[in-house]
């Protein structure tokens, strides 16, 4: 009986820090949500957001000889602040060997986003890539279970792409993307 009130309690203080975290910190809550715990998937990303209440904006679809670009766009409210959130995926008609799409999953706030951006660049764990500037944080990396290591060299980064393993994560004032490519095996279609 003692073991269930710690559980019961336990519960309680993550339900309390969870909606505390969604109050002071909308961006990173939204991002864990809707981009990281769906893997930038925009049927999982679709489906998060509407689950939690977004609705949907619009959406585009353009096709180019051997490509296409897909996205979807909905607006949620999350601590007081209107967010909007875009899936999609894309695939480079002008890179015919390549087999595979880009996803990619991005958040805009309507409000300055300092706490929930630190929370991101807490959240991805590792430095920030060279190219980063004061104004745009860029990550690159690779999962591996449940943790990130960041790719130092284009020889890795070269290889992780080629096997669709290289997550880039940007995060910015008011918003983050997070995009992965995904490899698809020739003759199938994303």
């Amino acid at each position: 009986m003692r073991s269930l009130g710690l559980v019961v309690v336990t519960l309680i203080a993550f339900s309390t820090t969870a909606r505390a975290q969604d109050v002071d910190q909308p961006l990173f809550a939204a991002f864990k949500a809707f981009c990281a715990d769906t893997d930038a998937s925009p049927d999982a990303v679709k489906s998060a957001v509407e689950a939690a209440g977004g609705k949907a904006m619009g959406g585009v679809s353009r096709a180019a000889p051997g490509g296409y670009i897909t996205s979807a766009t909905w607006g949620i409210t999350m601590g007081g602040r209107q967010l909007i959130i875009s899936a999609g995926n894309s695939r480079n008609p002008y890179v015919p060997a390549v087999a595979g799409a880009l996803i990619s999953c991005q958040i805009t706030s309507s409000a300055d986003e300092d706490a929930s951006a630190s929370a991101i660049r807490k959240w991805v764990g590792i430095p920030p890539a060279p190219q980063s500037s004061p104004g745009l944080t860029f990550y690159s990396y690779q999962e591996e279970g449940s943790e990130r290591k960041a790719i130092t060299n284009k020889a890795d980064s070269d290889r992780l792409d080629a096997e669709g393993r290289l997550w880039t994560l940007m995060v910015m004032e008011r918003s983050v993307t997070l995009a992965h490519f995904v490899r698809t095996a020739p003759g199938t279609s994303n």
